[in-house]
């Protein structure tokens, strides 16, 4: 039934168990020991993954020529090839699947060289598994669960790089250039509205407001001075700008000003970030300095403030390019992320990145960079919405120009995003001794780079039963040829006979 699949030394193979079915595929077959005794190699149903087309190969007693005969191997195979263009190359990652059936879990089997190796399909290479698949004494042992009752099942996912990868650098700029913005309140006593905002300023490619009530707003509500700072910039739901930052009302007699810091991420959600209670009103009314000729003298003093660049696919820095097997779905640059404990959250799509410098406070893991994935807008999502996802962390290594990878063991467990848990990853990424050897290459130039490649299960599986039927009713066809020295055709077809439901 055609060519055996290219052969190569037998790579790393990791195997490990899990309760949730395969993504794309499931084959069940049916009185597995007459397919076995055909000594044939079987070909299932194509299916659809990734926009491709596939297939599974099984060879029940192994590839003879591999001189496996010990093992069941079970191959990936891309097909109907010949509709794609000359040269044709699909890149992807897959797994392979058989039904413990006595367990109720699939058996999972891929490359251990990262969690699962990105293969290249193509002309020359259309079908990539594992020769030994399975031990032949485990597949046929009932106690394991693989063969029972003559039936056993199995399985596949593939996820195919398309190379659709989000770039973004994001540079966080200390002491900006006119950074200090300045707001001058005359006929302060006068003002009857419940707020105020200033002029615009421009700070590097941001703009600003200062945002004040002069009698109070929520908890300073007609005892303090509500006194805000506010982004018009920002365009995402969640974090866009980040910037640290000191508020200040002006002692013009003294110089003795009043003055609170603060650290925000400013989005749509939270355009204003301040104090509602900043100042009680009646300090400004009695300090001399504070209120003069009825002008109150406001700022803001910008200290660090990010700046974030969506780079196009087609330029920006070489080594956001795809370099050594790096992520195909999204890459941060981060320059200089020094910013205590506090979070980097990084948007992409429906899902975002969740960087902890120094991390999670709460866990005690300030010894290590804690980096995570979110799902976002799930506002949006109906009620009681679930989605279930694998997925990748990447640290990139400047000197090597390669990707640390980081998965859970086993290739990358299926979590479940739901409004309970919407966020997933690893609290001890890296510890913050090696990040911060410039020898190791992630902290280069006080610049690094992070990235995640999601794999959403959608449960878009193809089910296909395939069963052997020994000795089947009607199975004898009989064709009485007459005349047959006369017969001067090249060949003849007799009429059709049915046995089962299959027509002969």
């Amino acid at each position: 039934m055609g060519d055996f699949p290219t052969t190569r030394d037998e790579p790393l193979i990791t195997r490990s168990r899990r309760h949730f079915p395969p993504n794309n595929f499931l084959v069940k077959i049916e009185s597995y020991s007459l397919l076995s005794e055909t000594g044939l190699e079987y070909k299932s149903d194509v299916f659809e993954a990734g926009g491709h087309k596939w297939r599974l190969s099984l060879y029940p007693k192994g590839i003879e020529k591999t001189n496996e005969n010990g093992h069941i191997s079970l191959y990936l195979g891309i097909a109907e090839t010949e509709e794609l263009p000359l040269g044709w190359e699909v890149n992807a990652g897959f797994r392979l699947f058989v039904f413990d059936q006595i367990r109720d879990e699939y058996l999972t089997v891929q490359d251990g060289r990262g969690g699962g190796a990105i293969k290249r399909f193509n002309d020359l290479n259309s079908e990539w598994g594992f020769a030994k698949f399975l031990p032949l004494d485990t597949f046929n042992d009932v106690t394991q669960g693989y063969l029972v009752n003559n039936c056993c099942v199995f399985g596949v996912e593939v996820f195919v790089h398309e190379r659709t990868v989000k770039r973004q650098c994001l540079s966080m700029i200390e002491k900006p250039t006119n950074s200090t913005l300045t707001w001058k309140i005359v006929r302060f006593s006068t003002l009857n509205e419940e707020r105020y905002y200033s002029q615009k300023f421009t700070v590097e490619d941001s703009k600003w407001k200062l945002l004040v009530y002069p009698k109070g707003n929520s908890t300073g509500k007609n005892t303090a001075i509500s006194f805000f700072l506010s982004s018009c910039n920002c365009i995402r739901s969640e974090q866009g700008v980040f910037a640290e930052y000191t508020l200040r009302i002006r002692d013009q007699l003294r110089g003795k000003h009043k003055e609170k810091s603060a650290k925000h991420w400013f989005s749509t959600k939270e355009e204003d970030w301040g104090f509602a209670e900043f100042m009680p009103l009646q300090d400004i009314k009695d300090a001399k300095g504070f209120l003069v000729f009825d002008t109150l003298l406001v700022e803001a003093e910008i200290i660090v403030m990010s700046k974030q660049i969506d780079v196009a696919e087609n330029r920006g820095p070489a080594r956001l390019a795809a370099v050594n097997g790096g992520p195909t779905r999204f890459v941060v640059g981060d320059r200089g992320a020094e910013e205590g404990d506090d979070i980097l959250e990084i948007l992409f799509q429906i899902k975002r990145l969740s960087l902890y410098p120094k991390g999670i406070k709460k866990n005690v893991m300030n010894g290590h960079i804690s980096l995570y994935l979110a799902i976002t807008e799930t506002e949006e999502l109906p009620l009681g919405w679930e989605v279930n996802a694998s997925f990748k962390l990447f640290v990139f290594d400047q000197v090597r120009d390669e990707y640390l990878t980081v998965q859970d063991a086993g290739g990358g467990a299926i979590r479940r995003f739901n409004d309970i848990n919407s966020k997933w990853g690893f609290a001890k990424f890296l510890p913050l001794d090696t990040f911060n050897d410039a020898s190791q290459g992630y902290l280069v130039n006080n610049c690094c780079v992070f990235g995640a490649e999601v794999f959403v299960h959608e449960r878009s599986v193809k089910r296909q039963c395939l069963s052997f039927i020994k000795e089947p009713d009607n199975s004898t066809l009989t064709w009485k040829i007459e005349r047959f020295s006369t017969l001067n055709e090249e060949y003849y077809f007799s009429q059709e006979f049915t046995v089962g439901d299959s027509t002969w």
